[in-house]
């Protein structure tokens, strides 16, 4: 396999990891739907447990993706590593916002706007 083939395939590779990382993010908030007031209501102790496994997981795909743009960016260009940075960044973001973000604030929600 020579570079450019490598390279679109670590592309592919990061955007595939990406939108299962949102995806799943989002399965995960819809299906919080049933037990959200349930979640919202119980002890600290479950809302930082299941917070804190919302983290991890969302670290994990964070690293798989700056993973992927690390191979990548020891591949190509000087050039075409800054596009590789933004794209990952925005990965990253969106992973953080979607797989984490949402079901963080969904659990907190009650907790947030009560004060």
């Amino acid at each position: 396999m020579d570079t450019a083939d490598l390279v679109k395939e670590l592309w592919s590779i990061a955007n595939i990891v990406t939108g299962f990382a949102v995806m799943q993010g989002l399965g995960f908030s819809f299906a919080l739907g049933d037990k959200l007031r349930f979640l919202q209501n119980s002890n600290g102790c479950v809302q930082t447990v299941l917070a804190l496994i919302c983290v991890a997981i969302t670290g994990m795909y964070c690293f798989a993706v700056w993973r992927l743009e690390y191979l990548a960016c020891s591949h190509i260009d000087r050039s075409l590593r800054g596009v590789w940075r933004e794209i990952t960044i925005g990965r990253i973001a969106a992973i953080a916002v979607f797989n984490a973000g949402l079901p963080v604030f969904a659990i907190y929600a009650k907790a947030i706007f009560s004060q």
